[in-house]
């Protein structure tokens, strides 16, 4: 295992827990907004009730108060997970980009290799045709 794999390994491990981050969060995300959703249909619910009994009316202007700081503190939520998702992409982002470096950096060190090889090689077939040319001439 040459140096870069070892390299490539740690790096891919580095962006899968970079990746975990930012599925975890996108999740917390979704939560928060599920209780947006689920506050705002228990409202309609309660506008719906109201509008059927008069004392449900009555506690309608209370409840939509507290209901409007709740949906205040939420958006809030949202508005701050949305940011660290955000920066959580940016971190993702750099992290496969590295992994495509050290990738790239491998490859070129593979291609590096082959050369190498290829002209070792070549430096011995040069090497058995001039001793097959000789061994022609001598006489």
């Amino acid at each position: 295992m040459s140096k870069f794999d070892q390299l490539i390994r740690l790096r891919d491990w580095e962006l899968d827990e970079k990746r975990r981050h930012l599925g975890q969060l996108r999740a917390e995300l979704e939560a928060i907004e599920g209780q947006r959703q689920s506050l705002l249909d228990r409202i309609e619910q309660e506008k719906a009730a109201a509008q059927k009994d008069y004392a449900g009316g009555i506690t309608l202007a209370a409840y939509l108060g507290v209901s409007k700081t709740k949906l205040k503190q939420i958006d809030e939520q949202i508005t701050a997970h949305k940011a660290l998702v955000e920066e959580a992409l940016v971190v993702v982002s750099d992290a496969f980009a590295e992994v495509k470096k050290v990738e790239a950096a491998r490859e070129l060190e593979q291609e590096r290799e082959r050369v190498r090889l290829g002209r070792i090689e070549q430096a011995e077939l040069d090497e058995m045709a001039q001793q097959m040319v000789r061994r022609r001439q001598e006489p």
